[in-house]
């Protein structure tokens, strides 16, 4: 009895027929299957989720150390696509070929070595023919307490979309509504206020509906917001009022816009104030910024260096440095405080160098100042003589003001409540424990701890310490990420941040890992005739190879792919179809499923007359 399976004696040329019905396990030959080690996975699905991604999935078996996924296209031979490690029970092909067949068969592993091949499964990719694929680039962005904005870009040949809602970025989602082509946005009302909303879009064409696009999520504001200056634009001379109301305002003076800024999600710009008398974001007035009751003031900032002369940060005050209705600065001589009919100061000053979410409140004649979240001092307060001057970011009745980085900023006619405030600034846990590890010469695995209440994390990548760039997205619960994009025996360096309320956590530790070699070109390559049909090749085992292809020359002529051995399989491959009294020459390379080795040596033997 000859048995084939994935980790067998030899597998030559291994050959699954996929269809839509199911596909050939390439485990069958003369209709045996050799059992292995370990019980394989049940009920192996493949599902399409996408034009070019696939994924595959299966029943946890009692035993394993990790799975094996191998992939068959359009018929073609199985080969190695991927791990999972135990107890994963899914894992993602992407990079395919749109409306293509694939079949996939997975193998347990573990101390004993592996399992028979699970039973195969089969699908096809979507249609770029017949559906649209889902809109990129979708953005939920809060602009009330109430309501939120979803947009998106144009998919081409949409004639609609399809707007999804929910609670949670994992779903379930519900159909909100359909926008129109050539429309790629659409406000959601009637929300609850501090609550997240994710959203998910659809294009619509004449062929189709595309799959769901990834989710975007925002959480609204809380009750008496007044206005919202993200400061997002990134040029021009305009700052939108984002809550609303359309209270924008316009840049004046040296107000620049500039990449370093607050540590929020999706943030990509603030603005820097040079310092002079008319550097400001002026707001035409409004009878709420005059702030007649209980108020909140919330903004983020950043000083480069310590201010040598009063740093002014939003007020609103009578031209020519006149008369104060209120205004947020900084001295000497009171800190940060906040000027009205009196000065409420804090007994707090700005760190240099780094970003502050600060929060003033006041409510019954007392004002409280929050820095990132905590409440570091209080006083008396009343409100000064009120004016129809312009609300200023950054300055106020061009009075002058020390430089500063300002970003994201808003005014409640209300108190904000501590735990708001707390949710507001306090920046979320960094990720623990990171731990990166090199699993092949491309790819490099990172696991890290759960932070509670997290909704993603954020996966920065470089090549030494202290030089990582952003990298991608994973979505919170998963702790995992493996990136296969990487060369062999390359150094990468790595640190995660988590996401919670939309802020940014501080750095993980930091992890750098050196990709492996990469399997070495097999060894002492033999080749010895044994009948007039057959000839057998041997070579040295390899290590970390979990595959061998084998390559013919028959009578001089050129090389071909002749067959596959199994990494876990005796380093044997003897075809039995030759000619008689023929020069066959053979050579092998070994691959570890992501790299392959350079040739080895060629063997030559002629088979017997």
């Amino acid at each position: 009895m000859v048995a084939k399976q994935l980790f067998g004696t030899v597998v030559a040329t291994l050959v699954g027929l996929a269809t839509l019905q199911g596909c050939v396990d390439s485990s069958v030959e003369e209709g045996v299957i050799e059992q292995g080690l370990h019980d394989p996975p049940l009920n192996v699905v493949a599902t399409a989720t996408g034009l070019d991604r696939i994924t595959v999935s299966w029943d946890l078996p009692p035993t394993g150390a990790k799975f094996y996924v191998y992939e068959s296209a359009d018929g073609g031979a199985f080969g190695y696509v991927g791990t999972q490690h135990y107890p994963g029970t899914s894992f993602v092909v992407a990079n395919r070929l749109a409306d293509t067949t694939y079949c996939y068969q997975v193998v347990t592993d573990g101390p004993e070595g592996p399992s028979a091949p699970s039973a195969p499964a089969a699908c096809v990719t979507l249609d770029a023919t017949v559906g649209p694929p889902p809109p990129e680039t979708v953005t939920a962005t809060a602009t009330a307490e109430n309501r939120i904005e979803v947009s998106w870009s144009a998919v081409a040949g949409a004639n609609r979309y399809y707007v999804h809602q929910s609670l949670d970025p994992a779903g379930p989602y519900t159909f909100v509504t359909t926008v129109l082509a050539p429309g790629t946005g659409t406000p959601v009302a009637s929300l609850t206020a501090e609550t997240t909303y994710c959203y998910q879009v659809q294009a619509v064409t004449a062929e189709g509906t595309s799959p769901m696009s990834a989710p975007a999520c925002d959480t609204t504001f809380g009750a008496g917001i007044e206005g919202v200056w993200m400061l997002e634009e990134g040029s021009g001379s305009s700052a939108a009022d984002t809550s609303g109301w359309g209270r924008d305002g316009s840049l004046t003076g040296n107000t620049t816009f500039t990449t370093d800024r607050a540590p929020m999600d999706d943030n990509r710009f603030a603005l820097a104030f040079g310092g002079g008398t008319g550097d400001a974001v002026s707001i035409p007035d409004q009878a709420v910024f005059r702030l007649a009751g209980s108020f909140t003031i919330t903004l983020w900032v950043k000083l480069d260096a310590a201010p040598s002369a009063t740093l002014r940060l939003i007020g609103k005050r009578a031209a020519g440095c006149g008369m104060t209705n209120w205004e947020l600065a900084q001295d000497a001589t009171s800190g940060l405080h906040l000027r009205g009919a009196n000065v409420a100061s804090f007994g707090s000053s700005l760190p240099v160098g780094t970003w502050t979410h600060v929060v003033v409140t006041q409510s019954g004649g007392t004002a409280r100042l929050y820095l990132d979240g905590v409440e570091v001092g209080s006083a008396a307060f009343t409100i000064g003589a009120r004016n129809t001057s312009a609300l200023e970011i950054g300055n106020s009745g061009a009075c002058g003001s020390a430089p500063a980085l300002i970003d994201h900023v808003s005014l409640f006619t209300r108190a904000l409540e501590a735990a708001e405030i707390a949710e507001l600034g306090t920046r979320p846990a960094a990720p623990a424990n990171l731990v990166a590890t090199a699993e092949s010469a491309t790819r490099v695995n990172l696991s890290w701890d759960p932070v509670p209440g997290a909704t993603k994390y954020l996966i920065y990548k470089g090549t030494t310490s202290g030089d990582q760039v952003f990298l991608t997205t994973v979505l919170a619960p998963t702790v995992t990420f493996s990136d296969a994009a990487n060369q062999p025996s390359t150094q990468t360096s790595w640190v995660v941040r988590s996401v919670q309320n939309k802020m940014i956590s501080e750095s993980s530790n930091e992890q750098i890992v050196t990709t492996l070699a990469g399997p070495a070109a097999p060894t002492n390559v033999t080749a010895t005739a044994v009948s007039a049909n057959r000839i057998q090749v041997t070579w040295d085992p390899v290590a970390d190879a979990t595959k061998y292809y084998i390559y013919e020359s028959a009578a001089g002529g050129p090389f071909a792919f002749r067959g596959t051995v199994l990494g876990t399989s005796p380093t044997v491959f003897s075809p039995a179809d030759l000619t008689a009294d023929t020069e066959y020459t053979y050579y092998v390379v070994s691959t570890d499923g992501e790299v392959t080795s350079a040739p080895s040596a060629t063997a030559s033997a002629t088979t017997f007359p």
